[in-house]
């Protein structure tokens, strides 16, 4: 059937929401954010998923509306859709609030409430290495080398390590 526009807008609710992953990124990095939508009406009906983020603690919000995704919820569903966020590629390092915008398409009418998530996700350096036994901090800056050695005297015991580059190796050597 055809697919009608709101007529009655608050019909449409965003009722739960997630992002994939662990909630730690680089600049430049695509989360993939969740948004569990509610239609009670006995109609499909088209939705816009939007979505801004801003260094927590600030007010300067940004986003990509080429990322906005149009989907369709049939009728009496509840339903789990995704859209991706690229972090821009000058982002600082912190921790980020992230706003889920749910929109009739064409920005014409918004279905929830503005509602920030705080401290959604935050952004990292290139590889931080930490939890080392002999205790090492290892942090490359971006644009530096992708290799680096570290020398210890004992034997090493490595508890964590979180890395986020696409292509990481860890060599011992």
């Amino acid at each position: 059937g055809e697919v009608k526009s709101m007529k009655n807008i608050e019909v449409i609710s965003l009722i739960d929401y997630d992002i994939e992953g662990m909630k730690k990124f680089i600049a430049s990095q695509t989360i993939t954010m969740k948004f569990k939508v509610k239609n009670p009406t006995s109609s499909p009906l088209q939705i816009l998923l939007g979505a801004s983020y801003r260094l927590n603690g600030t007010t300067t919000d940004w986003f990509n509306e080429n990322e906005d995704a149009i989907k369709t919820i049939g009728p009496n569903q509840e339903v789990w859709f995704e859209r991706n966020l690229t972090i821009k590629s000058d982002a600082p390092a912190g921790s980020y609030d992230i706003m889920y915008g749910l929109w009739e398409p064409g920005f014409k009418q918004r279905f929830d409430d503005e509602q920030w998530i705080a401290n959604a996700f935050s952004v990292v350096g290139p590889v931080e290495i930490i939890n080392f036994s002999p205790h090492v901090d290892i942090s490359l800056p971006e644009k530096s080398a992708q290799s680096f050695s570290v020398e210890v005297k004992e034997p090493l015991f490595i508890n964590k390590v979180e890395w986020f580059l696409d292509n990481a190796l860890i060599k011992n050597s």
